[in-house]
């Protein structure tokens, strides 16, 4: 029996003693690490699918563009902001991981996209790139080398910029979809994955911090992403129709 509540229990102790496994506090260790470390490990994993159905199908048909954008600068935005704050890497590791993906993903937009770009968008191209670079040097300094402090109100706005990137990253790929109605290079394991994510994490966050606006952005995080992998998994099936539809006329013609 825990005799004192406030009394330090690990992860491992409450697992594989019984008795303290009973207890609540016990409970909700294990439920809130558990969770925690779902919600990491498919941090690591979440833009995979993206990345392979991408190199798979040598196209991004499909995949709205403004959505890579903001998808690339909600990570940049994430990662940057643990930094300042001095948090232990591993916080925010999968976020790290998630900004490579991020950089992978709009380098194969580039790459597999349009072939004819214009001398315009070329440049930018390497004027977003250097601006992003020029960015994150920045704000990893804290401005020191350019002789002036980050105010603490632009580091708020910047955490707090989540919500309305997320809202315009998935609105973005929603019209996409909406308008084109080909999911071609859009994987919905991608979006499976993030639905999995904000699940755990607002599991997490109400088991540990109870913070209200945390558990609202997760739950609505959750939302833009279910309507995502819906819609890609309603287009796609009708795209298979088409496909056996077309195969049955092609048939009866011959």
């Amino acid at each position: 029996m825990v005799k004192n509540k406030n009394q330090l229990l690990s992860y491992y102790n409450c697992l594989t003693d019984l008795n303290l496994f009973t207890e609540k506090e016990c409970m909700r260790i294990v439920i809130s690490r558990t969770f925690g470390y779902l919600h990491f490990i498919l941090s690591f994993t979440a833009k995979l699918p993206q990345i392979s159905k991408i190199y798979q199908t040598k196209s991004v048909v499909g995949i709205s563009e403004n959505s890579v954008y903001l998808d690339l600068l909600d990570s940049i935005f994430v990662c940057l902001y643990y930094f300042h704050q001095s948090l232990p890497v591993y916080t925010y590791a999968g976020n790290l991981v998630n900004t490579i993906q991020s950089f992978i993903i709009l380098f194969f937009f580039w790459y597999y996209g349009n072939k004819h770009v214009s001398l315009r968008e070329k440049i930018l191209r390497f004027w977003f790139i250097l601006f992003l670079i020029f960015y994150i040097f920045v704000c990893v300094s804290d401005g020191k080398f350019l002789y002036f402090t980050i105010p603490t109100f632009l580091w708020i706005i910047m955490v707090n910029s989540k919500i309305p990137l997320a809202t315009m990253s998935r609105g973005s790929q929603i019209i996409k979809i909406l308008k084109t109605g080909q999911v071609n290079a859009v994987s919905e394991t991608t979006y499976f994955i993030r639905i999995l994510k904000n699940f755990a994490k607002i599991i997490v966050i109400i088991l540990e911090t109870k913070d209200l606006i945390l558990i609202t952005s997760n739950i609505y995080s959750c939302l833009l992403n279910s309507s995502v992998f819906i819609l890609v998994i309603f287009y796609r099936r009708i795209g298979q129709e088409q496909i056996v539809s077309e195969k049955l006329s092609s048939e009866k013609s011959d």
